[in-house]
């Protein structure tokens, strides 16, 4: 299963109403009393995923960059938190 796909928005549906939507005005989700910051954390949830997850994917003179990283604590636990965070941003619970 994926998500719907970006671009997202932030959309006043009507007076009492807010919703994050696609560009095309299907609604994601209803987003009433969000604060700015949430909404456009929210609206921006699918470029931060598709960025971290080219970063993870990222070569840098031919070597796998998550391989370089694995060199050093610090760089070990940014690619544990990296990986966390993809498998959060994608998980889906069972039914």
């Amino acid at each position: 299963m994926t998500h719907t796909p970006a671009p997202w928005l932030y959309a006043r549906v009507d007076e009492t109403t807010e919703a994050i939507v696609t560009d095309e005005g299907d609604s994601i989700c209803d987003v009433r009393g969000a604060s700015a910051a949430d909404l456009s954390l929210i609206a921006n949830a699918p470029a931060l995923l598709a960025a971290l997850r080219a970063l993870m994917s990222l070569d840098v003179k031919g070597h796998a960059l998550a391989d370089r990283l694995q060199f050093s604590d610090s760089g070990r636990a940014l690619l544990d938190q990296c990986r966390a965070a993809i498998a959060r941003a994608t998980y889906t619970p069972e039914n």
